[in-house]
């Protein structure tokens, strides 16, 4: 059976970085659902400087996964200057 030959084939330390990607996606919608601004941002500095710059310089599709990454720093930016509601409910009010 013929099938296509990946423009990236994803075997070695690719596969690794591309799964590390996935993990760190993964973490950083828990930590925007949880409002947990510098996670967002510390998720931002390990996943753009060794995979997320060399990106944006790729020609193609791939310089999307770059300029994403650099949601992860707006994001993180943002719900860190927001008050998170959930701590607000949980912490008893002042007597």
């Amino acid at each position: 059976m013929w099938t296509p030959t990946p423009p990236l084939p994803l075997y070695g330390v690719a596969f690794f970085v591309a799964l590390l990607m996935a993990i760190l996606a993964i973490l950083a919608v828990i930590a925007s659902v949880h409002g947990h601004g510098i996670t967002l941002i510390v998720l931002f500095f390990t996943s753009f400087f060794p995979i997320g710059y060399f990106l944006l310089g790729v020609p193609g599709w791939m310089w999307v996964i770059g300029i994403l990454n650099l949601g992860y720093l707006i994001a993180g930016l943002v719900a860190w200057r927001l008050p998170n509601p959930i701590a607000n409910i949980e912490s008893p009010a002042p007597d």
